[in-house]
């Protein structure tokens, strides 16, 4: 009676395994959590201001890269971003990677000998104590990049790394198919003329030579030299519209994708010149099976994965701490023009 008893109880409590397994991983997630960001209590949380200085700064970056004072919406995304980026700095200084990291080491004892003109005599150890003294650690923006990249990838290290089953692969792709779509492809042949030899009279002198070429059939194969000297190849395979943009540029690319087959046709632009272009074949890009695709549909996962990791790990840090934006930033003057 008891051994029927004790079977009785252990298939029970295998019953309940998974059971248990579940709350023993989230448990294990819970407790990984509060490893890397501790709770904090309401009256002591951290406070991070973005000051009106700040924000200013801000403003002045995006006028300085993209020549134009950034929109309201524009800006507060580059808030936000810089909040990102503050909170993963005070993490990774949490963990005293300011110190211990070999990469911010070595930049703060470069600019210490550089500010110091220190020679060998002086040790690394003495100059690195004195830039923390100065710290030089807190304001050398290279520093604070290189904190908040080490943060994002040990952030990032934290995602699952338990890959999707095929099933959940072969829903990801059928779900939007076109996404993976193969571009088009054409095989031509190139005849150049150069801006640069010809002036003025490039259109002209491309015009007389397509003239010639269809007057005299010249096949694609013979009339490579009838071009100027070039560094790209004369006949491509398989270029996509990408790789021709990326090689010719945008007016190259678009008007090949244009032209007849088995035929000179032309002149069409470059970055370089122009160029008279005989289609050899264009391939329709095609939908691949998922098969095809199983390496980036893994890499996507992966990504999102550890975006995912991310996010919730700013969150975290972002509920842990008092986060102010001070008003009344005032806009930079415009950029006064050339």
């Amino acid at each position: 009676m008891d051994a029927v008893s004790g079977a009785s109880r252990r298939a029970d409590v295998v019953s309940r395994a998974p059971l248990f397994h579940f709350l023993a991983l989230g448990l294990l997630l819970f407790f990984a959590d509060r490893l890397l960001f501790p709770v904090v209590s309401p009256e002591f949380r951290p406070v991070l201001t973005v000051s009106r200085e700040q924000i200013s700064r801000l403003a002045e970056q995006a006028r300085r890269s993209t020549g134009r004072a950034a929109t309201p919406t524009e800006l507060d995304a580059q808030i936000e971003a810089w909040i990102d980026d503050e909170l993963l700095v005070r993490a990774a200084r949490a963990r005293n990677w300011h110190r211990s990291d070999p990469v911010v080491q070595r930049r703060l004892i470069k600019n210490m000998r550089f500010l110091e003109d220190a020679g060998d005599a002086v040790s690394d150890a003495s100059l690195l104590a004195r830039a923390h003294a100065l710290e030089m650690d807190q304001t050398d923006e290279v520093v604070r990049r290189r904190l908040v990249q080490r943060m994002r990838l040990s952030l990032a290290a934290t995602a699952s790394r338990d890959g999707p089953t095929n099933v959940e692969l072969a829903r990801r792709f059928d779900a939007d198919p076109e996404k993976f779509r193969r571009p088009d492809r054409v095989r031509l042949t190139q005849i150049y003329l150069s801006r640069d030899r010809h002036g003025n009279a490039l259109e002209d002198r491309a015009r007389a030579l397509l003239e010639e070429l269809i007057r005299e059939s010249i096949p694609a194969g013979a009339a490579r030299e009838r071009g100027d000297p070039f560094l790209l190849p004369a006949e491509l395979a398989a270029a996509s519209p990408r790789s021709l943009e990326a090689r010719f540029g945008p007016e190259f690319a678009t008007g090949v994708m244009t032209l007849p087959l088995q035929r000179w046709s032309g002149p069409v632009r470059s970055a370089y010149g122009l160029h008279l272009l005989w289609i050899h074949e264009r391939e329709r890009g095609a939908v691949p099976r998922w098969r095809e695709v199983e390496r980036e549909l893994r890499s996507g996962w992966r990504a999102a994965s550890e975006a995912r990791a991310l996010r919730r790990a700013l969150g975290i840090l972002r509920e842990a701490t008092e986060i102010r934006i001070e008003a009344g930033a005032s806009a930079p003057d415009p950029i006064p023009s050339a």
